[in-house]
């Protein structure tokens, strides 16, 4: 879990770097706010784990842990950012 922020800027990210056949996963990859600290990326597409992780038939092709990778630091500076912002919302 991660602050929205982060989460939308992963998800954005993973749509880049999904693989294509049909478009649909692609097309389903989002930020979901569970909480206000806490967002999740989602990918609706039941077979998202299978193309992420691969299978003994086919080939992983990473998508989600190529977005988080790639983004570290500036996942870091979004989630300080959205904390600070939501402790001094707390504090006031």
């Amino acid at each position: 879990a991660m602050p929205l922020p982060a989460a939308q800027f992963v998800a954005k990210r993973a749509r880049q770097y999904a693989a294509v056949d049909t478009g649909y996963m692609r097309d389903h990859i989002h930020a979901k706010k569970r909480s206000p600290l806490t967002a999740e990326v989602i990918s609706e597409a039941f077979y998202s784990v299978y193309v992420e992780f691969g299978t003994r038939k086919m080939s992983a092709q990473p998508f989600i842990r190529p977005a988080v990778d790639e983004g570290q630091r500036e996942l870091l500076q979004l989630t300080a950012k959205e904390v600070n912002a939501e402790i001094r919302r707390r504090i006031r």
